[in-house]
């Protein structure tokens, strides 16, 4: 039941974000938002990065990324990238 409802507020937030619909945003489709958007002003990209094996970098769309929140995901893996590289 719950992954149905993650799945179902996942695809609610990627319609949204994609200009697609305009709907009241839940509060989990409110985090998956301001994910994006704290990404897209720190990094400067558009679409989240992932990681398939070690130092290789992909973009991928949101829609495609196997993550609930891919935003996350990227920020938390470049804030990593940084800090060890540093």
């Amino acid at each position: 039941m719950v992954k149905k409802r993650r799945r179902k507020e996942r695809g609610r937030a990627l319609k949204v974000l994609a200009g697609k619909q305009d709907a009241v945003l839940t509060g989990r489709t409110r985090l998956v938002v301001r994910r994006k958007n704290l990404y897209q002003r720190v990094y400067e990209y558009d679409l989240p990065i992932v990681s398939p094996e070690p130092k290789v970098f992909e973009f991928v769309q949101p829609y495609e990324a196997e993550a609930d929140n891919p935003w996350k995901d990227s920020f938390k893996m470049l804030v990593s990238t940084r800090n060890h590289t540093g």
